[in-house]
């Protein structure tokens, strides 16, 4: 028997897990004005999860309610749109997350959170899990032209990771550690590689990518 066989098995055996292991995600985002920095996160995840896209919130609506999605990032960017669908998934245990310029008080509902003022330029990190990898805790935003740009808000059941300058919330972990709301939209963090490096923090955060802190969560 070639010696070459046993580890070709284990080759194989770990393609495979690493196959089961794929996760799938829907990213509803309806506008841009500047660069993209969720989207551009979710580059890095492509070759290890299975990723959906779309720029039509109707369509990404009808998707959330006819697929079986392990995590939904919704960005209500440009126009205002009922959720229906995200927030029956959200209520089921679904892991979502979320930002929305509209203030939409189904979407608040479901998410744990009520809305607060609008247009903030600094957040400050309070989490350790959400500023790994970055050399700084307090994020600037920058409005590259869209009328509202950023939604402070507060936590009825969850937790505080990031505050805006306004003093409340600018990221919740919120339903249990299950939902991430984001009160900026994906376009607003000044410095790219932070957006991206902050937006690749909370994927991991909802789909384990990090080790465990004291709460039990993952990091």
């Amino acid at each position: 028997m070639s010696r070459l066989a046993p580890q070709l098995g284990l080759v194989a055996a770990m393609l495979l897990s690493g196959t089961a292991d794929a996760e799938s995600i829907l990213y509803c985002n309806d506008y841009n004005v500047g660069t993209d920095r969720m989207g551009m996160a979710l580059d890095g995840f492509e070759s290890a999860h299975d990723i959906m896209r779309t720029t039509s919130l109707g369509s990404c609506d009808s998707m959330i309610g006819s697929g079986a999605w392990d995590l939904v990032i919704y960005a209500v960017q440009n126009w205002g749109h009922s959720s229906p669908q995200l927030n029956t998934f959200v209520a089921g245990g679904g892991m979502a997350i979320m930002q929305d310029w509209t203030s939409d008080g189904g979407r608040a509902s479901a998410f744990g959170i009520s809305w607060s003022s609008t247009n903030y330029s600094t957040l400050t990190i309070s989490d350790s899990r959400l500023s790994d990898g970055m050399w700084t805790d307090v994020v600037s935003l920058s409005n590259p032209g869209w009328g509202i740009y950023s939604v402070s808000f507060n936590v009825s059941s969850g937790d505080v990771i990031a505050s805006s300058s306004y003093s409340n919330a600018a990221i919740g972990l919120t339903n249990g550690g299950r939902t991430i709301v984001n009160g900026f939209l994906t376009d607003t963090i000044s410095d790219i590689s932070l957006g991206v490096q902050l937006y690749t923090n909370e994927i991991n955060i909802l789909l384990g990518g990090c080790d465990a802190d004291e709460d039990g969560y993952e990091r």
